[in-house]
């Protein structure tokens, strides 16, 4: 079929077409694995989807840290020597940017 289609205009219409002709196009979709590729396109472009979703929530959680780390350089030495080391434990930081973000909600100073 392959071999066939390859060298048969009656066997396949794109043989003679360009890329750029609308019938090209029509043609493929005709196409009886073109919807197994259509499938597999959405496949990806859903998985594209959710790596850029983790990637902005990786930004977002390295913007917080900064935010954190600023804030802990005005605190005194000793509130540093506690914090510090718990901050490599995400639910420390977590619970620490959550904190955070109530102290600039209510205005409170840090």
């Amino acid at each position: 079929q392959i071999r066939k289609e390859s060298v048969d205009p009656r066997e396949n219409p794109n043989l003679l077409l360009d890329e750029s002709h609308q019938e090209f196009w029509n043609n493929a979709s005709r196409k009886p694995y073109a919807k197994a590729i259509l499938r597999s396109e959405q496949h990806w472009v859903d998985r594209k989807n959710v790596w850029l979703k983790q990637y902005g929530q990786i930004e977002v959680m390295n913007q917080v840290r900064e935010d954190i780390a600023e804030s802990l350089e005005e605190c005194s030495m000793e509130i540093r020597r506690l914090v510090t080391p718990m901050m490599k434990h995400k639910i420390c930081e977590i619970a620490m940017w959550n904190c955070f973000r109530e102290a600039k909600e209510r205005d409170v100073p840090l």
